[in-house]
């Protein structure tokens, strides 16, 4: 069996979801904005040097209006300022002084686990001292709340990280995820041991429960097409 990690968090959040196919809806601020930042790491690796601010203005001009719709002018200059004044936050508290080289950036990576095939994406991959390893992620939910209980229940977020920890073997690796806000709220987990075994037993539950065909409509699910779940 072929499963991707969002089909592991689809059906966390509603099985139905998963069932469906169906992606939740996002701005499209926060996917230029991840889109903005993974760029960073692109070209520092592509260039063995960092993105200067003046160029990255321009940079971020273009992704925004490439992601932003038909939305009106004076709506996608209001938006574009926010955007950039967390990109600016970003660069000056966490990019331009960090020591990590970039090994990844987007990069399609696909393991076998008891006989199933998990496919995903790693966003940012940073290597540091120590044989220390870095898993970047960009958060696109606007709520701020109880940030450490959303990334400890955020399944494909966790298999990312469990996967990473796989391919790589003994290097120490934690994942870090950036709110997309104007306060960059940081979180992370570590791949321990105990985090390894039960996020395996996890992820093959509820690879067990789609072979299954264990679909049914959550209670919490604000699912765009309540109609199909009734049929």
């Amino acid at each position: 069996m072929i499963i991707t990690t969002t089909e592991l968090k689809a059906y966390t959040v509603c099985p139905m979801l998963c069932k469906f196919g169906t992606k939740p809806a996002v701005d499209p601020l926060l996917i230029a904005l991840k889109r903005a930042l993974t760029y960073l790491y692109s070209f520092e690796m592509s260039n063995n040097k960092k993105v200067l601010e003046g160029s990255m203005v321009n940079k971020w001009d273009k992704i925004w209006r490439q992601e932003a719709g038909d939305l009106g002018e004076d709506e996608l200059a209001e938006r574009a300022v926010e955007g950039w004044l967390i990109i600016k936050k970003f660069m000056d508290k966490v990019y331009g002084s960090d020591k990590r080289v970039p090994r990844i950036v987007n990069l399609s990576h696909k393991a076998s686990v008891e006989k199933i095939h998990f496919q995903t994406v790693f966003d940012v991959v940073l290597h540091g001292p120590k044989e220390e390893v870095t898993l970047l992620e960009f958060g696109t939910v606007r709520d701020t709340h109880n940030l450490r209980w959303q990334l400890e229940t955020d399944i494909e977020a966790k298999a990312k990280l469990y996967l990473l920890k796989r391919s790589l073997g003994r290097s120490n690796c934690t994942l870090i995820r950036y709110n997309l806000n104007k306060n960059l709220n940081k979180t992370s987990i570590k791949a321990t041991p105990t985090f390894m075994k039960d996020t395996e037993e996890t992820i093959l539950g509820i690879v067990d429960n789609i072979e299954e065909e264990l679909f049914y409509p959550s209670p919490t699910c604000k699912c765009p097409h309540p109609e199909r779940c009734k049929s």
